[in-house]
C-alpha cells in the first residue's frame, strides 16, 4: 500500500468539537470509525466499490478570542490507497462526514434570539452533524434503526457490515494494533445477493430484512440514483425516498439528515427527540408529532441542527438547565 495522500481542510466558520462529536463517531451504527488515543480517527470508507482507510486530525486551534467559538482552523485528512481520483473522493466523503464545511454560525444566530435554543448552543458550541458517508449506508442504517433502540442498532448494523462489507487492512503507520477488525459498510451489490433469510437470522425483523435486501437490489441493478436526490429539494427527495418499500417519513427524514447533511430537516415524529423537547419544556409527556413539528416550525432553516443539538442533551449528563421564555 502505498503513503498516505494528506489534504488540509479548513473548517467552515462556527467552530468544530471534535472531542463531543466523537462519541456519535463511536456509536455502534458507526462502526466504519475507530477513534485513536492520540485524537484522531480512523474511517473505513467505500468509494468506487473499493474499500479504503482514512484517518483525521484536527489542525491548529483557532486562538482564543471573544464571540468566537472554539476548536480548529482546519482538519488533516490522510488517505491511503492507490488510486488518486478515489483517494481524492474518499477526503470528500470525510469532509462530508464531519460537515466540516457547513458553517453552524448562522444557527448560532438565530439559537441567540430563541429561550429554547440559547443554553444549548452555548454548551454545545462546535458541535456538528455526524454523517453517513453516502446516501445508502444511511438508508440501510435508517431503516436498521426503525423501533429500536439504538444499541440494539448497532448491533445489527455491525452484524451487517461484518457479513456484507470489506474488511479494510489499516496500515501500520495509522494504527499498528488496531483493536478490532475495520469494515468498510457493504456495497449495494453484496446486500442485493444477500437472502433476505440471512438477514433475519442476524436479528432484523422479516419486514426489515426485505426492504434492506430490495432496497440494495434497486441500486444495483441501475432502477434507483439515491446519489440523485442530493439535487433535489427536501419535500421531493422526501417523497422518492416514501415510495420505496419499508421506509416512512422518519427513515426518510433520517437520511436527509444524516446521509445528505440537509440542514433544514426536522423529524418530528422521534421519540428522543419529543422527549428532549418535554424535558427543556418542563413537562411530564412527550408532546405529539404535530406539536413538535409546529414548535420546530421556529428554527427553520436550521432544524437539522436544533434537532442534533435536543438530541445532545438526552446524552449530557449535566444538560443547561432551560431558560423562561423571558430571559
Amino acid at each position: 500500500m502505498r503513503a498516505a495522500s494528506a489534504f488540509v481542510v479548513p473548517v467552515a466558520p462556527g467552530g468544530l468539537d471534535l472531542a463531543r462529536m466523537r462519541w456519535r463517531m463511536a456509536l455502534p451504527k458507526n462502526g466504519e470509525w475507530l477513534l485513536l488515543e492520540d485524537g484522531s480517527a480512523l474511517r473505513a470508507l467505500r468509494v468506487g466499490g473499493r474499500p479504503l482507510v482514512a484517518r483525521v486530525r484536527p489542525g491548529p486551534s483557532r486562538p482564543e478570542e471573544p464571540d468566537e467559538a472554539p476548536g480548529p482552523l482546519s482538519v488533516a485528512i490522510e488517505v491511503w490507497g492507490e488510486d488518486a481520483p478515489l483517494v481524492e473522493a474518499a477526503a470528500s466523503r470525510l469532509v462530508h462526514c464531519l460537515s466540516l464545511q457547513r458553517s453552524p454560525a448562522g444557527f448560532y444566530r438565530l439559537a441567540e434570539r430563541d429561550a429554547l435554543l440559547r443554553p444549548l448552543a452555548r454548551r454545545y458550541r462546535g458541535l456538528r452533524v455526524v454523517c453517513d458517508a453516502d446516501p445508502f449506508e444511511s438508508a440501510v442504517k435508517a431503516i436498521a434503526g426503525q423501533q429500536v433502540t439504538m444499541a440494539f442498532a448497532g448491533t445489527l448494523v455491525r452484524r451487517l457490515a461484518t457479513a456484507f462489507g470489506a474488511q479494510v487492512a489499516v496500515p501500520p503507520e495509522a494504527c499498528p494494533e488496531p483493536p478490532r477488525p475495520l469494515f468498510a459498510f457493504p456495497a449495494p451489490e453484496a446486500l442485493a445477493r444477500a437472502d433476505p433469510l440471512a438477514l433475519v437470522r442476524m436479528g432484523f425483523t422479516r419486514a426489515k430484512a426485505q426492504a434492506i435486501v430490495g432496497l440494495a437490489r434497486q441500486v444495483a441493478d441501475g432502477r434507483l440514483d439515491l446519489e440523485a436526490l442530493a439535487r433535489l429539494p427536501d419535500e421531493e427527495a422526501l417523497a422518492r425516498l416514501v415510495a420505496l418499500p419499508g421506509v416512512g417519513r422518519w427513515t426518510a427524514e433520517c437520511v436527509l439528515l444524516f446521509g445528505l447533511g440537509r440542514p433544514d430537516v426536522f423529524p418530528a415524529a422521534d421519540s428522543g427527540l419529543r422527549l428532549a423537547l418535554a424535558r427543556r419544556l418542563g413537562r411530564e409527556e412527550r408532546p405529539g408529532a404535530e406539536e413538535a413539528a409546529r414548535l420546530g416550525e421556529a428554527w427553520r432553516p436550521y432544524r437539522s441542527l436544533a434537532a442534533l443539538y435536543l438530541w445532545e442533551t438526552l446524552h449530557d449528563p449535566a444538560p443547561p438547565a432551560p431558560e423562561s421564555p423571558a430571559s
